[in-house]
């Protein structure tokens, strides 16, 4: 591509350069509406896809991440099977092949960055620290003044009523002006806000000088704790603090956080559908010390867990949840209706629970086995390197357990573009040891 007289300490930036480009672009798309990941994330792939092509760097790729695929894609595999009896087969068998291909994406991208050299993963890195720090800060600005931006850029484009879903968030005047947004339009993109921050301060720590990198470290986790805490999402204020509780500790005893965390896990998989059972029975349904959303949540979690009963081996097949929690809130009478009726919603809002009853006794142990093998890979990092990748794995497992739902597209993509920026984090880390 370059000729001779190029130098080639150029060559050697340009691909770390594009990338880096590339995750600005991602990480603030993500901030801006998380809905873009799925196109952002097959757009980051490209990247790097390109860099090690131009590179030839594929021998890198895959042979020393064997181990983790063999634990990793048999989930995505058995939700595949699992179309055969799903009630969409079609839609099942989509998204389980989307799954699979967001894990190998992520393999893919994890073992690229971690053979990179010095140089271009300087720009990279980089990349994601600005990418982070626009992202938030738009963010921010769009929480303290209620949505000016997005509000000033519709009218601009002139957007109408019909534009714009769901209708409940929308206020507008009589000329076709729009005055205001809910603050609940803002919710999903604060998810990823959150599961990316501890990736970004590792990179920050890894790439600075170490006066430099306790200021920007700290001024890109203020900026981000205190939107997170003007958000709605209740979920991410709950993964923001387990994220710094399980940082903490890993600094004071790596190998016990490493176990706690698996434990955590397993406990998760297997424990859930046994808690959302007892749940109502403790009447926390009614509670009124907990939040509505979370009195709906229980009284969700408890209904899924129901259904799971009826086939708790094999599951009901992948995405089933999406089409029959609107059917049957349909059968629910009118009067019965409202914010907390009793019944299956069309996202589980907890990937452990909607696993049990999608797919079963059976994808419920894969998902095990999933997490194990990611918490055994982070339980072989440099102690440095560790906390930030625990800290994100639990923050994740936090997002994973109260909100949303597993086949959602973006939320798949969103837990790979976190993985991706965590190996991002720990390679900058490991440059650091090797510069000092």
């Amino acid at each position: 591509m370059f000729n001779g007289t190029v130098p080639s300490t150029f060559r050697q930036r340009v691909p770390g350069i594009v990338v880096g480009s590339v995750i600005i672009a991602t990480v603030v798309a993500a901030f801006a509406s998380a809905k873009t990941l799925p196109f952002t994330f097959c757009l980051l792939t490209a990247s790097f896809l390109v860099s090690a092509t131009f590179r030839s760097k594929f021998r890198f790729v895959l042979p020393g991440r064997a181990g983790i695929l063999i634990l990793l894609v048999p989930y995505p595999l058995y939700a595949m099977l699992t179309s055969l009896w799903a009630f969409s087969p079609i839609m099942a068998l989509t998204v389980s092949c989307y799954s699979l291909i967001i894990i190998a994406s992520s393999v893919f991208i994890i073992d690229l960055v971690m053979n990179e050299q010095r140089i271009p993963m300087l720009h990279i890195a980089e990349g994601l620290w600005v990418g982070f720090l626009v992202g938030a800060l738009y963010l921010l600005i769009e929480f303290t003044s209620e949505q000016g931006i997005k509000i000033w850029t519709y009218n601009l484009l002139g957007l109408q009523p019909s534009d714009l879903s769901p209708p409940m968030f929308f206020k507008w005047a009589a000329d076709g002006q729009l005055l205001e947004i809910s603050r609940q339009d803002l919710t999903r993109n604060v998810a990823p806000l959150t599961l990316l921050l501890w990736p970004t301060i590792a990179a920050v720590v890894g790439i600075a000088t170490r006066r430099n990198a306790g200021i920007l470290a700290g001024s890109l986790a203020m900026v981000a704790a205190i939107t997170i805490m003007i958000s709605w999402h209740e979920t991410s204020k709950l993964a923001l603090l387990i994220g710094v509780m399980v940082f903490l500790l890993t600094k004071i005893a790596p190998s016990l956080s490493v176990r706690v965390i698996t434990c955590g896990w397993i406990a998760l998989c297997i424990g859930i559908l046994p808690a959302a059972l007892l749940g109502p029975r403790l009447g926390l349904d009614k509670a009124s010390w907990l939040p509505l959303s979370a009195q709906h949540r229980i009284i969700i979690w408890n209904e899924t867990a129901l259904h799971t009963l009826k086939n708790p081996i094999i599951g009901v097949g992948a995405r089933t949840t999406y089409y029959l929690g609107p059917i049957l809130e349909k059968e629910i009478p009118t009067d019965q209706r409202g914010p907390l009726m009793r019944s299956l919603s069309s996202h589980a809002h907890n990937i452990f629970l909607q696993t049990w009853f999608e797919l079963g006794a059976i994808g419920t142990a894969l998902l095990c086995i999933f997490g194990i093998g990611i918490t055994r890979a982070i339980g072989k990092l440099p102690f440095d390197s560790m906390s930030y990748a625990l800290a994100t794995f639990a923050a994740s497992a936090t997002m994973a357990a109260s909100s949303y739902g597993l086949f959602q597209y973006w939320f798949q993509a969103m837990f790979g573009l976190t993985a991706v920026c965590c190996s991002i984090g720990v390679k900058a880390l490991k440059n650091r040891e090797y510069s000092d």
